[in-house]
């Protein structure tokens, strides 16, 4: 009877610490993520954002078609659009305003401005600058790592601001 108390027993703390190694993140750890993302692409560093971002990280803002004529999904499409976004614009800055939290998702309401000193999403140099609002939404993964992200931006804005002209599509 005793070693069948202590096999309980050990089968308890071993359920115990293996749920806890599952649980998600708190809405605060989620909020820091997302602001250490946001210091990471304004310093530039690459290998930071990649560190905050799952492998298979699915960014739902990126430009229509993007993924198709690349050929990549996951974080490597992520890297490639911020790569152009760094490139084409050399003081890009994003500004969070207020963090909101709940679950696994963090919304962020920001400003991203810049000035466009390079080729970007194959228009020229304008050397004009923008400063748009945005409103972020990101979903956390179990171990802590942006895993989805939506934004709502007035992209017509940016693109008045730095003077580009959108063909008109058809319907």
């Amino acid at each position: 009877m005793k070693s069948f108390f202590k096999f309980f027993a050990l089968l308890f703390l071993v359920a115990f610490f293996n749920a806890n190694a599952t649980l998600a993140q708190t809405p605060a750890q989620n909020k820091a993520a997302c602001s250490a993302f946001y210091d990471a692409f304004n310093a530039r560093d690459l290998n930071k954002i990649k560190a905050l971002c799952a492998n298979d990280f699915m960014d739902h803002a990126l430009p229509p078609g993007m993924a198709e004529q690349t050929g990549l999904s996951g974080y490597p499409l992520l890297e490639l659009f911020v790569k152009g976004m760094f490139a084409g614009f050399s003081d890009i800055k994003v500004t969070p305003i207020r963090f909101v939290a709940q679950d696994d998702f963090v919304m962020v309401y920001l400003t991203m401005g810049g000035t466009n000193t390079g080729e970007f999403a194959g228009m020229p140099a304008t050397g004009k600058s923008f400063m748009v609002y945005d409103v972020d939404i990101v979903r956390f993964d179990k171990t802590g790592k942006a895993a989805e992200h939506w934004a709502v931006q007035d992209g017509s804005a940016m693109m008045a601001q730095l003077g580009i002209q959108m063909p008109m599509g058809k319907n």
